[in-house]
This record gives C-alpha cells, sequence and structure tokens, in this order.
C-alpha cells in the first residue's frame, strides 16, 4: 500500500511541476512579446533572465534552483499586469 502512496505523491509532484513550467513558459512569452512592442533594452530584459531562459525548455532541463517556485511565477505575474495596465 505505502508503494502506491508514493507512487501517486510522485504522479501528483511531477503534474505540479509540469503545470508550474507551463505557466511560467507562458508568462515569460508574454512577456518577451510584451518587450518586443516596447522595445525594451537588452539591459533591462536581462534583469528576468532567470525568468525568460526557460521558455523551451522541459522540467528536466531546468536546473536554475528556484526557477519553478510560485513566488516567481507571481513576480512575473505581476510584471506583467502592471506593465499590461500602463
Amino acid at each position: 500500500m505505502e508503494k502506491h502512496f508514493t507512487i501517486f505523491l510522485q504522479t501528483i509532484a511531477i503534474n505540479l511541476l509540469l503545470l508550474t513550467l507551463s505557466q511560467l513558459q507562458e508568462l515569460a512569452a508574454q512577456l518577451c512579446d510584451l518587450w518586443n512592442l516596447m522595445d525594451t533594452p537588452d539591459e533591462e530584459r536581462s534583469l528576468f533572465d532567470h525568468v525568460t531562459c526557460n521558455i523551451s525548455a522541459t522540467v528536466g532541463e531546468v536546473t536554475v534552483p528556484g526557477a519553478l517556485a510560485l513566488d516567481l511565477i507571481e513576480q512575473v505575474m505581476t510584471f506583467d499586469s502592471i506593465n499590461i495596465s500602463l
């Protein structure tokens, strides 16, 4: 029974990582689109390299510690919503 529960928990964890990565990739792509529209300089874009570097990554390719953290996604969402409202 423990083995099945462990597999179940691992499946949930993998699904959460995939969902989080998908959210991050979507937000990073929107952020890049916004930067392109605003002609944002490279030095400002570089502040978010830790976010945009994972646009086309798979979960196994994400190596930056905390790259899939919920607070990072919230930070990008906040930045994105501030720029949209301008």
